[in-house]
């Protein structure tokens, strides 16, 4: 005689927009912050159109290095001194960043070069 089985009944959280709660949405599991886009819209409108392909290519793979870089870092640090330490020091880097942003008047975008025709 087998022991029985009993169904496990898990609640499941539902985000405003119906994605589901931990799932992380489209964003990967990664935060994206109010001020990604705007960056974004800048940067790609700086950059020729022919080149926007490697510009997001890049600046994806630098993203992902960076996160992986800077959270191995952290663990290091907790490991070194105390986890609320790590915390405390990543959070005050945090709120250090804007001072890190460029102070530069506007300036126009990059004009598209012509693309060469072939005959």
């Amino acid at each position: 005689m087998s022991a029985p089985t009993y169904p496990i009944r898990t609640a499941r959280l539902t985000l405003p927009g119906g994605t589901p709660a931990g799932s992380g949405g489209s964003s990967g599991g990664r935060s994206r912050g109010p001020a990604r886009a705007p960056l974004a819209t800048y940067r790609l409108q700086q950059t020729p159109r022919d080149r926007t392909v490697r510009t997001l290519a890049a600046w994806s793979i630098g993203s992902s290095a960076a996160i992986a870089v800077l959270s191995a870092l952290g663990g290091l640090l907790a490991a070194a001194t105390s986890p609320r330490t790590a915390i405390a020091v990543a959070g005050v880097l945090i709120l250090a960043s804007p001072l890190l942003l460029p102070r530069r008047p506007a300036v126009d975008p990059v004009p598209d070069r012509e693309l060469a025709v072939s005959s």
